[in-house]
């Protein structure tokens, strides 16, 4: 829970229940926050341990995929592919790197969506459903979901790129293999993980096995993915730019609300004209970018048209 940014609401209901009570916290690791919620709610706490190495369970196997950093995106669109799994945990390093990803499969035609800490309790909640239900294949995640959420059943764990700690190696393909079942997990690593899958390897105990992608077929989706990515990179951009927008528009009504409220336009100042052109100003300069982006893409699908004909010929 603390994961998952309710440090607010949990110090919301200690303030409302009483002081004289009996308090059990438990958490799997010890963190910074786990560290600050037990100073600040426990008294004189009895500190109970359980130590177990590092280790993984026997129903679980695992794999690892090498592939070029630029072509990460490639290797896992193709495993994916060939993967008969139906719930799919695919978990990445930061939270642009998840909305790319996912933005990137959906194009490739895989039932993807994210989940990661900056998501309001709602989507995350509709996310979760929708992926228990099987209604999507493959989950998106920051280490928000390697521990503390309910996913009873999930077939593959993928590492896009190793964590730095082995410990939450552990908790990620902790998510499958559950209760004596069958799991998988697929390490997809570059040239800058190599020594991390030796960590992994040396502190478990497990070696892990490569699982072998056709050259053949990578080199036939390097290009459709290298576009999806593209294309995935311009929604984000557009976004960003339409929130950036909404935010200025928002600013800009504030500052006028606040003039009027003062009396600071009772001097010949024309609110509705200048508002009108303030914000005329703003979209003629988004309209014009968005104009320049879509020429810019028409003449690369343009130029991929002729690619095409060429090769057919």
């Amino acid at each position: 829970m603390l994961d998952m940014d309710y440090e607010k609401e949990i110090d919301a209901i200690l303030e409302q229940i009483p002081v004289e009570r009996r308090t059990l916290l438990f958490s799997a690791t010890l963190s910074t926050k786990v560290d600050r919620l037990q100073k600040a709610s426990l008294r004189d706490p009895v500190l109970l341990q359980v130590h177990r190495k590092n280790s993984t369970v026997d129903t679980l196997r695992q794999y690892y995929i090498f592939a070029p950093f630029s072509q990460m995106s490639s290797y896992l669109h193709l495993y994916l592919t060939k993967e008969t799994g139906n719930h799919i945990l695919v978990f990445c390093r930061s939270a642009a790197l998840v909305h790319k990803i996912t933005l990137t499969l959906r194009i490739l035609g895989h039932t993807a969506l994210p989940l990661m800490g900056r998501m309001n309790q709602e989507n995350r909640n509709v996310a979760l459903s929708r992926f228990k239900e099987g209604k999507v294949r493959v989950l998106v995640c920051t280490d928000v979901a390697q521990r503390g959420l309910d996913i009873p059943h999930t077939d593959v764990v993928v590492n896009f790129a190793l964590p730095d700690h082995v410990e939450d190696y552990i908790h990620r393909v902790g998510r499958t293999a559950r209760a004596g079942a069958q799991g998988k997990a697929v390490n997809i690593i570059s040239q800058y993980d190599i020594v991390l899958l030796q960590k992994v390897e040396a502190q478990t105990g497990v070696k892990c096995e490569e699982f072998p992608l056709p050259e053949m077929e990578l080199n036939a989706v390097l290009q459709r993915v290298e576009d999806a990515e593209q294309e995935a990179t311009r929604e984000m951009r557009e976004k960003a730019e339409e929130e950036k927008l909404e935010k200025e528009s928002s600013n800009l009504m504030s500052a006028r609300l606040g003039k009027r409220s003062r009396g600071d336009d009772d001097m010949g100042y024309d609110d509705s004209k200048h508002n009108a052109n303030d914000f005329a100003t703003i979209r003629f300069r988004r309209e014009n970018e968005k104009v320049f982006e879509m020429t810019k893409k028409q003449q690369r699908k343009s130029l991929w048209a002729k690619r095409r004909e060429s090769r057919q010929k």
